[in-house]
């Protein structure tokens, strides 16, 4: 009896280990993909500047687009932490 317990322990154990790898490989994809958009969105902001001009962005505009990145990165804080929180050991 204690021999099934410690297989049965054993191989769940063993799922989730597979479980935890297919996550991290997952993570670390959406990692790679948020650092290209991140920088996708760094060079489009500048090319907008470089387009119009700098008098051509009004203030509003402006505060308006640094909204938006601000709250962008407050989303990327946030899935970072639960990107941190599902690789952290139990």
């Amino acid at each position: 009896m204690a021999d099934e317990t410690e297989n049965l322990i054993l191989h769940l154990l063993r799922d989730i280990g597979g479980e935890v790898a297919e996550i991290k490989q997952t993570v670390s994809k959406h990692s790679v993909r948020l650092e290209g958009i991140d920088r996708l969105l760094g060079d489009l902001n500048e090319s907008v500047a470089l387009a119009m001009g700098m008098a051509g962005q009004s203030h509003i505009s402006q505060e308006s687009l640094g909204q938006r990145i601000d709250e962008m990165r407050v989303d990327l804080d946030h899935m970072k932490e639960r990107v941190d929180e599902m690789e952290r050991p139990s």
